[in-house]
């Protein structure tokens, strides 16, 4: 397939000072904080071509959902880790109004992927999906990657605005009150979000080479 497609498994926030910065969908931004260099990202190995898609899948109370299907990618090497960076036109899903790839009980708006991921162990088909993608770092089979294309550009295409997120904590399953907290006491709407990005991770000269780094992990 041209633009090969993989699954990102987007963990839950773990408490309502759990910020889960990443991914950074106001830039078009993913793997500044790390947080899957360890298998899809790690920096020896390069599992992620140039114009391969990223398929973002957040689980929650309502099962795991596509919250987006990202644009062709451009793959930024850093420092120490890799940045997958895209055109940040296209914005997620609400995580409530977002695609179905399975719930706890099979319910899935993706057959072919359910029927990919049956054979898991678990009895939970969330925990099905989790097993299969959470440190696979291979793209999806070609049909089922067009079936995730096809289903998802269809579903966007026809979403009323208010389907699609409006600040950060839109993309993240989240009841009214945590949000409400977060967004006392961090960074969630664009701007703001947009601000934190560059003030962490933009790039500067380093005082040891000269050359243009990240901000933070430098050499």
């Amino acid at each position: 397939m041209k633009n090969p497609v993989f699954i990102v498994c987007l963990r839950k926030p773990r408490g309502k000072d759990d910020r889960r910065e990443d991914p950074y969908w106001e830039v078009g931004s993913f793997g500044c904080t790390g947080c899957h260099e360890k298998n899809l990202l790690h920096p020896g190995k390069e599992h992620v071509p140039e114009g391969a898609r990223l398929a973002f899948a957040q689980g929650g109370p309502n099962g795991t959902r596509l919250v987006l299907l990202t644009p062709p990618v451009k793959v930024h090497k850093k420092s120490v880790r890799l940045e997958i960076r895209w055109k940040s036109t296209v914005w997620p899903f609400r995580y409530e109004d977002a695609p179905l790839l399975v719930d706890v009980q099979g319910n899935s708006d993706f057959p072919k992927l359910k029927a990919y991921i049956k054979r898991g162990k678990s009895s939970k088909w969330t925990c099905k999906l989790g097993s299969k993608f959470r440190s696979k770092a291979s793209s999806l089979p070609d049909e089922i990657a067009i079936e995730l294309e096809r289903k998802f550009n269809k579903e966007y295409k026809n979403a009323p605005r208010r389907q699609k997120f409006l600040t950060y904590l839109d993309a993240l399953p989240l009841s009214e009150e945590q949000k409400e907290y977060f967004l006392l006491n961090h960074p969630c709407t664009r701007g703001k979000r947009i601000q934190e990005y560059k003030r962490q991770y933009g790039r500067r000269k380093c005082g040891c080479c000269g050359k243009a780094k990240a901000k933070r992990r430098c050499c």
